[in-house]
């Protein structure tokens, strides 16, 4: 298996974010279940550029990225990981 990214590489990563009408309002929907409105949600990717910092080398096959601060530092947290697939390059 070759790698689809390097070490270094620009990505975004994919999110959760609230769902918004045409005006920009946060969409509501009837939660059954809780008895309340909750927001619906929808899958997209980041605003925020990350960096690989470690590819898959065995059996795990997914990557870690940080998160590229204003100043164009790398972030101390902990990295998160992704494969592949749920990844896309960054202008």
């Amino acid at each position: 298996m070759t790698n689809v990214f390097k070490i270094g590489d620009k990505v975004r990563i994919p999110v959760r974010q609230v769902k918004k009408d045409a005006d920009g309002n946060a969409v509501m929907r009837w939660n059954k279940w809780a008895n309340a409105y909750s927001h619906s949600l929808i899958n997209a990717m980041s605003e925020d550029v990350y960096q690989v910092v470690s590819v898959p080398d065995g059996k795990r096959k997914r990557y870690a990225v940080l998160k590229i601060l204003e100043d164009g530092s790398l972030s101390h947290h902990a990295p998160h990981y992704h494969g592949a697939s749920t990844m896309e390059q960054a202008q």
